[in-house]
């Protein structure tokens, strides 16, 4: 006997009713009522101490907005818990063990990074979208077929007839549209615009995974920079307190200054535990771009040697023009629009009438046998075995179904505009990104070479200050002030280092440059790089 299941794990099992379906104009399932009272009485008593969702569904919420949802008794609640950090395998522990490239780095993230995966399944999605769309141009081919037996009782005056007959109908059946003007088409334009929107986003997916690659791996190199100068600034405190010591040892120093030297040294010290926590946060920002967890030992190659950015040989305008031709989102976005209009054209498509191509084939077996209950050997049966089959031409038009189609269209048309809008918006945005990206490129570059300047000026400053102390020609203050200035140097060059190459990372991805950019033509020959 069929089962059917409920909620809270209920199960009523199925009364199987008489096998004769209708007598006369009489039912003859004479237990289906008494049945469903069964199954409802059972149901009820089942269910008795459990929520109704369907008449107390404000049991299953939280009672008021103060208050955190708490699984309601006595229903059992399977706790949704996301699955506990794994521990470390072994090959994720050799993969980042030693020390990675930058390059080597991206094509990992491009292989785990959840958001780019996603991206691609959703491309993947659209393309088998576009295929589905593709099977309304083809006809539909089907087999169908039905068992019906039925028992009838015919009374009459001192005679009555029973009737039971059976019917066994196999059908082939072919539908084809001829004739649709205009809604294949316009399926079809809408699904391959927003395949191909989806690609483009993907693309752009991608040039996000790249560049959130570089900047961390660049902010990541700052961060062991900046521990590395404050090592160094470590060294040099005590260097100072040695000085002072020997100084005093002669004779010609005091003990403030040398209180003085080693407060610098605790400071100094200071500053190389206040760079480890940067070091370990921004580890953990380049392995969550990677996909791995921040538990992931990882090692990256520094960028000591690598040679800075050059001054750029575009205007701004150029770049400007090479952003609205190569980004892949503002591609994806025109893309997006075309989709909507070819929405448009199918909401207005519903208007217009269809022809179909009809056709089924199939063979009918049937037979019936006739008995008179008050002569029990008088009855009868025949049998009936024949081919049937159709074929024909069928249309269809809508008149009037409460200004659906009317509104349709009108929705149709106002997503085509937001789709227009958001693509305005995304121009504009991309123009002020790029406007931005441009003159940051050019500020950190000008920095980045003060801070060269400042840091050969800091050290030559700061031997010459030591040299001076150590002959008596200048004071701790003086000495300390110059170990300030060159400790500061290292630092700054370090961040506008780290800032020339994020701001050349953030220009080019402004731009779409690179993997991943629109199937358009970008800049050639060079541009004049006077004025913007």
């Amino acid at each position: 006997m069929p089962s059917t299941s409920f909620p809270g794990d209920l199960a009523v099992t199925a009364q199987h009713c008489d096998t004769s379906l209708m007598v006369g104009p009489h039912i003859r399932c004479r237990d289906l009522a008494s049945s469903l009272v069964i199954a409802t009485i059972l149901l009820a008593g089942c269910r008795s101490d459990r929520p109704w969702p369907e008449l107390e569904p404000e049991r299953f919420v939280s009672p008021s907005p103060m208050d955190p949802w708490i699984a309601p008794a006595p229903l059992e609640y399977e706790a949704i818990v996301v699955s506990p950090l794994a521990p470390e395998s072994t090959s994720d522990a050799n993969a980042l063990s030693q020390e990675q490239s930058m390059l080597h780095l991206v094509s990992i993230a491009l292989e785990r990074n959840p958001t780019t995966r996603s991206s691609w399944q959703r491309a993947q999605a659209a393309a088998a979208q576009y295929g589905r769309t593709q099977a309304e141009w083809y006809p539909t081919l089907g087999l169908k077929t039905g068992f019906y037996y039925g028992e009838t009782l015919y009374p009459g005056p001192g005679v009555s007839l029973e009737v039971n007959e059976w019917t066994v109908l196999p059908t082939l059946a072919l539908n084809y549209v001829l004739l649709d003007f205009g809604r294949r088409e316009a399926d079809d334009d809408r699904a391959r615009q927003s395949l191909w929107a989806a690609n483009l986003e993907f693309n752009r997916q991608v040039q996000s995974t790249i560049f959130n690659v570089q900047r961390t791996y660049f902010r990541h190199d700052e961060a062991l920079g900046l521990q590395e100068a404050a090592e160094q600034n470590l060294v040099l405190a005590r260097t100072v307190v040695e000085a002072v010591e020997d100084r005093m040892l002669m004779g010609l120093s005091t003990m403030p200054e040398l209180l003085l030297a080693r407060q610098e040294l605790a400071r100094a010290r200071f500053q190389v535990e206040a760079t480890v926590a940067d070091v370990y946060a921004t580890k953990a920002q380049l392995l969550e771009v990677l996909g791995y967890p921040a538990t992931t030992s990882l090692e990256i190659a520094r960028l000591d040697d690598v040679t800075v950015p050059d001054s750029l040989a575009y205007r701004v305008r150029d770049v400007i023009d090479t952003a609205l031709q190569s980004r892949p989102d503002l591609a994806a976005a025109v893309a997006s629009v075309r989709a909507s209009e070819a929405a448009v054209r199918r909401a207005e498509a519903e208007f217009n009438p269809q022809v179909n191509l009809l056709a089924s084939v199939g063979y009918n077996w049937s037979g019936f046998d006739v008995t008179i209950p008050e002569v029990p050997f008088e009855s009868g049966s025949a049998s009936d075995n024949l081919p049937v089959w159709t074929i024909g031409v069928g249309g269809s038009w809508m008149i009037f179904e409460g200004f659906e189609r009317e509104n349709a269209v009108r929705e149709a048309r106002a997503l085509r505009a937001v789709a227009e809008a958001e693509l305005e918006t995304l121009r504009l945005k991309a123009i002020g990104q790029v406007w931005t990206d441009y003159f940051q490129f050019i500020a950190s570059r000008k920095q980045f070479e003060f801070g060269e300047a400042l840091l050969s000026s800091s050290q030559e400053a700061y031997d010459a200050m030591l040299e001076s102390y150590e002959y008596g020609l200048a004071t701790i203050t003086e000495l300390l002030a110059a170990e300030k200035d060159l400790a500061a140097a290292r630092s700054t060059l370090v961040t506008t280092r780290a800032d020339l190459l994020v701001a050349t990372a953030e220009l080019s991805y402004s731009t779409g440059a690179g993997a991943g950019q629109a199937p358009r033509p970008g800049l050639s020959g060079t541009a004049s790089a006077s004025g913007p």
